[in-house]
């Protein structure tokens, strides 16, 4: 069959009516009777070539009514053409249609508008890009007929599918579209397409179609590609936690052509924005507050972006109590487009529940304008150091000095501690400037004195140069790791090996001590080099060769035995593991002091063990402290409170599950999804987690078309958000239909043979 087909194939028979004009010229013929005439023999030429006009005349007209006629016989027998992927005749359908309700699509489309949008009035609702894409999938909801199937997926996270398989009743599909509202959240596109590949890969109808109607976020998109390019060049994924570290592929364009969105084989995807203008949206994108030491207030720093296109001046920001009553304090801010500002507001007084609210002005799109935070909650860490004897040693204090002022720049005050020398006054004026600009901070206790405490209650552990430790302190220290947190070995020269493998290191981890290597007095030394680039405790560090973290010299050093679940981080020369991770353990097999090595006095020091113990108390999720909407909160399971049944709390109600899941950290409570930001509370001696939007999800940019073709292929159909899905859908489906262009040229036809035939036109 070739690339045309009638869909009224019967009215061909009408061709045959083009032989009219034909039949009727040659009986209305006459035949000339030859009459010679001698007065006009000299007219003879000029009557030649008036008659070879007429005929010409004649059979231009001819040809005209003879293509008119067949012209208009076809326009009824509605011709196709059929284009590249469209099917030789009808048939059944199995159709996709994913419809993306992440708060995005709540977007105004008209930027002037800043009121906001009232739940049921139809008038307001149809400001957004939801309403815009509910419209369009209706659309497509109306095209399904008789033998079709269609399954319904809702892309932001997690995804929501009404049926789970595809269903034959477009009133169903009607009803969960007209009900749906946008969610706080991201949208996941590619596991949408995930969750509908094996729909279609199995649907036996002749047509497969994928619909997705988004607003394609530019930033969105471009995190798939990434994605994509990893696939491409056979690489894993990276983890969650390195994934926002990894570099993308130099060469992008030509690496996605290799893996693009999952998309069946023989299935159609249409690709439907549903956009609008940008104008200015300001989303609030971090804020931390700081107490102030000499009274009941403090400071909020609040950062906004400016995701719009138009310039906010004079912007308000507002913080208000927890529950959104009360009004503590406001400001201004002035961002240009595109840009992200940082500014203190001042509260006079703290609400009682130290839950505060920041809120920016009303612009296009409200989710985003608020940003929850606890008084309470702080970017401070408490590290407990475990020393090998008391600091009023000497030897003692030289080791420590260099681990504690890396943790903490001011913690001199715990150094001094025991120095009357100094005096209070000096560590309290210590103690008073590290208010607000300490990441750490530090305890030290001495390795006699562990085994006397009840209980750990820093972050992590750093066992610093110890020799021994009792029976109680190993017991602790194991309770304190099954916990979920972290410990950090630092070895030294009175390490016994015998004692660190039969009472310490069984109770933590697979590694085991073998021999010291290195002889302080030579001049030889083995140099430190990264084993795992891509894990996050290399960000910020200089690992490249030449750069600090090689050039530090190592003149001792232990050797390590690994375990089956033992990873190695980094090297020393000749192949010598130097840190090894485990779960909530990681193990340095050198001094971090100036005992064994000059790696103190490297610029990669400082951040190398400050990412490591970010690690071991962040669990690998350096840049994800923040619980946002759409993932679990997720807390330690505390072993005084096991047994008790939990459930999560939060805002206006809002109840969520909760389990205890056993990892490899410990015991862990883990909550369903959360839906709505706001302040949820796992139990009373538990923390309260402030849950907010992911503010990634405010870039409003959409995907330009030759990115998008790069994700999903130059045979995606783009439909722009005025054109009719019907006549797109079916020429896609079956061709394009030539009966108007038919009709059109049967038209012209005539009217050039109506001017012909009354002499308007010579020819």
């Amino acid at each position: 069959m070739g690339p045309f087909i009638f869909l009224n194939g019967a009215f061909l028979v009408g061709l045959a009516a083009a032989a009219l004009p034909i039949l009727i010229h040659l009986f209305s013929r006459r035949r000339a009777v030859e009459r010679p005439f001698s007065n006009l023999r000299f007219l003879d030429e000029i009557t030649r070539r008036r008659i070879r006009r007429m005929r010409l005349r004649q059979w231009l007209l001819l040809a005209m009514r003879t293509l008119a006629v067949a012209l208009i016989a076809l326009a009824l027998s509605r011709p196709v053409w059929h284009g590249p992927g469209a099917q030789k005749q009808r048939g059944s359908a199995t159709v996709a249609i994913l419809i993306d309700d992440s708060y995005s699509m709540e977007a105004r489309l008209d930027p002037s508008s800043v009121l906001p949008v009232q739940d049921g009035d139809p008038g307001q609702r149809s400001l957004t890009r939801f309403e815009q894409a509910r419209q369009r999938a209706l659309a497509i909801v109306d095209l399904l007929g008789e033998g079709d199937r269609a399954i319904l997926v809702f892309t932001a996270a997690p995804l929501k599918v009404p049926y789970e398989s595809t269903v034959r009743d477009p009133a169903l599909l009607r009803e969960e579209i007209e009900r749906a509202q946008p969610r706080a959240s991201r949208s996941d596109l590619v596991a949408a397409l995930e969750r509908v590949r094996p729909v279609l890969a199995s649907a036996k109808t002749l047509n497969r179609e994928i619909f997705v109607i988004s607003d394609l976020q530019d930033n969105q998109m471009q995190a798939i590609l990434r994605d994509l390019s990893t696939r491409a060049q056979g690489r894993r994924a990276p983890p969650s936690d390195e994934r926002e570290e990894a570099p993308p592929p130099a060469d992008t364009s030509r690496i996605v052509l290799a893996a693009r969105v999952p998309v069946p084989e023989e299935t159609r995807l249409y690709l439907i924005p549903a956009t609008g203008p940008i104008g200015p949206n300001v989303a609030v994108v971090w804020a931390f507050f700081e107490r102030d030491p000499s009274g009941s207030g403090g400071r909020i720093s609040v950062r906004v972006r400016n995701s719009g296109d138009t310039p906010i001046h004079e912007g308000l920001l507002q913080v208000y109590a927890g529950d959104g009553q009360a009004l503590l304090a406001e400001g201004f801010v002035t961002v240009g487009p595109g840009e992200q500002v940082q500014t203190v507001l001042s509260v006079p007084e703290v609400p009682p529940d130290e839950l505060l609210a920041v809120r920016s002005g009303p612009d296009i799109l409200a989710r985003d304008n608020v940003r929850y935070l606890s008084a309470s909650a702080t970017s401070r860490f408490r590290v407990l150091m475990v020393t090998g004897g008391p600091l009023s040693d000497p030897r003692v204090r030289a080791e420590a000095t260099f681990p504690i002022l890396a943790l903490d720049p001011w913690g001199g005050s715990v150094l001094l501690a025991d120095d009357e020398e100094a005096g209070a006054p000096i560590a309290e004026w210590m103690e008073e400037r590290a208010r607000g600009n300490r990441l750490f901070e530090v305890e030290v206790v001495a390795e006699s004195d562990l085994g006397l405490m009840s209980a750990i209650e820093a972050d992590a552990v750093i066992l610093l140069n110890v020799g021994r430790l009792s029976a109680a302190a190993a017991e602790l220290l194991e309770r304190h790791r099954a916990g979920g947190r972290g410990i950090l070995i630092a070895l030294g020269d009175r390490v016994d090996p015998r004692i660190y493998n039969t009472q310490i290191l069984p109770r933590l981890g697979e590694v085991r001590l073998e021999n010291i290597v290195g002889d302080l007095r030579s001049t030889t030394y083995f140099s430190l080099r990264h084993a795992a680039a891509a894990h996050e405790i290399y960000t910020g560090v200089p690992i490249a060769p030449g750069e600090a973290l090689s050039s530090a010299q190592f003149r001792r050093l232990l050797e390590l035995r690994t375990g089956e679940g033992s990873r190695v981080l980094a090297e020393f020369s000749g192949n010598r593991a130097a840190l090894v991770e485990e779960p909530g353990l990681l193990l340095f097999a050198s001094s971090l002091d100036m005992g064994w090595s000059d790696f103190p006095t490297s610029a990669s020091y400082l951040p190398f063990l400050h990412r490591a113990l970010l690690h071991l108390i962040l669990r690998g999720r350096i840049g994800h402290r923040e619980p946002v909407v759409g993932e679990p909160l997720s807390h330690p399971l505390p072993a005084e409170l096991a047994g008790q049944t939990f459930r999560c709390a939060g805002p206006a109600g809002i109840r969520l599950p909760v389990e205890i899941a056993q990892t490899e950290r410990g015991a862990l409570l883990r909550s369903d999804p959360v839906a709505e930001p706001g302040f949820y509370h796992l139990g009373a001696e538990l923390p309260t987690f402030a849950v907010n939007v992911d503010t990634r999800e405010s870039e409003l940019a959409t995907l330009s078309r030759e990115d998008g073709e790069l994700i999903f292929g130059s045979e995606a159909i783009w439909l722009a958000p005025d054109e009719e899905i019907s006549r797109q859908v079916l020429q896609a489906r079956y061709g394009r239909e030539l009966w108007r262009l038919c009709l059109i040229l049967a038209f012209l036809l005539l009217l050039g043979e109506s001017l012909l035939a009354r002499g308007r036109i010579r020819p």
